[in-house]
C-alpha cells in the first residue's frame, strides 16, 4: 500500500469509529441518570462517626432467639455540590461519553487491529480475537477495581481528612472527572499482563529478562503510581500493589507463551 492508501484507510478506519461512538453515547444518556448515581455513591454515603472507636453493631434481643447482635450502619452525609448552572449537565455528558466509549472499545480495538493487519505476519493475525477479548476484560476488571476497592477506601479517607479543620465539599464536575480518571488509570493499567503477552508473542521480552530487573520494575511501578494518582500514600499503595501483582501474572503469562513458543519451534 502507498502512504496515501494508507491516509485513506486510517480516514475509513476513523469514521467507522465516529458513526459507532455518536450513537452509543445518545443512548448511554438516556442511561446516564443511573450511572452518575453509582459513580457517585461513595461521595454520597460519607459515614459520620461519633467517635474513632464506634463500631457498626449494637445489641437487641428476641423473646424467640434471646440476645442479637445487629449490624448498625453509621448515618451517612453527602459532599457533592454543584457550583455552576451548567455543572450537572456536563458531568452527566462526561459520564455518558466515557460510558459509550467503554461500551464500543472492542468495535474501536478492533478497527485498530484491521489498520495494522497488513504489516502482520500470517501467524501474528491469529492473536485478533485473544487480544481484542483479554484486553477489554482486563480494562473491565481494572475499572471495577478502582471504582469498588480504590474509591471506596480513598473517598473516605480523603473526605475525612483535616476534619475539625475544614468543611470537606467537592464540586459533582471535579469528582466526576476524579473518579473517570482513577478508573481509566486503573483501566490501563490493569492491561499489563496482555501487552507483555503481546510482546513475549513477538520475541521482545522474555521471562529471564522480566525476573531480572523485577526490583528495576518494582521502583519504576511506585514512581508511575506516585505520578498517576493524587498525592497521598492511599490511592498511590492501592495503585502500585495491585501493579507489582500484575507484574509477578506478567511473568508467569510470558513463561506460558515462551514456552509454547520453544515447543513450536521444535516442531518445525
Amino acid at each position: 500500500m502507498t502512504f496515501m492508501e494508507h491516509l485513506e484507510e486510517l480516514r475509513t478506519r476513523i469514521l467507522y469509529c465516529i458513526y459507532i461512538v455518536l450513537p452509543a453515547i445518545c443512548i448511554s444518556f438516556y442511561f446516564a441518570d443511573p450511572m452518575m448515581r453509582l459513580l457517585t455513591y461513595h461521595a454520597r454515603t460519607i459515614p459520620e462517626l461519633s467517635s474513632p472507636l464506634h463500631l457498626p453493631f449494637k445489641y437487641a434481643f428476641s423473646p424467640i432467639i434471646g440476645p442479637l447482635v445487629i449490624y448498625d450502619p453509621p448515618s451517612s452525609h453527602s459532599i457533592l455540590v454543584g457550583l455552576s448552572p451548567t455543572e450537572v449537565v456536563i458531568a452527566y455528558m462526561k459520564v455518558a461519553l466515557v460510558a459509550a466509549l467503554f461500551f464500543v472499545m472492542p468495535f474501536i480495538m478492533y478497527q485498530i487491529w484491521k489498520f495494522v493487519e497488513p504489516g502482520l505476519k500470517e501467524s501474528e493475525r491469529k492473536f485478533l480475537v485473544p487480544f481484542i477479548l483479554s484486553s477489554w476484560l482486563s480494562f473491565i476488571i481494572g475499572g471495577l477495581f478502582a471504582y469498588a476497592i480504590m474509591m471506596k477506601v480513598a473517598v473516605p479517607f480523603l473526605a475525612g481528612f483535616g476534619e475539625g479543620l475544614v468543611e470537606n465539599t467537592w464540586s459533582l464536575a471535579s469528582f466526576v472527572s476524579f473518579t473517570l480518571t482513577m478508573m481509566l488509570v486503573f483501566g490501563i493499567v490493569f492491561e499489563l499482563p496482555v501487552v507483555i503477552g503481546l510482546l513475549s508473542v513477538l520475541g521482545i521480552v522474555t521471562p529471564s529478562f522480566l525476573s531480572k530487573y523485577r526490583r528495576h520494575a518494582i521502583l519504576v511501578i511506585f514512581i508511575v503510581a506516585a505520578v498517576l494518582t493524587p498525592p497521598d500514600p492511599v490511592t498511590q499503595t492501592l495503585l502500585a500493589v495491585p501493579l507489582m501483582v500484575l507484574y509477578e501474572i506478567s511473568i508467569i503469562v510470558s513463561k506460558v507463551i515462551s514456552r509454547k513458543r520453544e515447543t513450536s519451534l521444535v516442531k518445525v
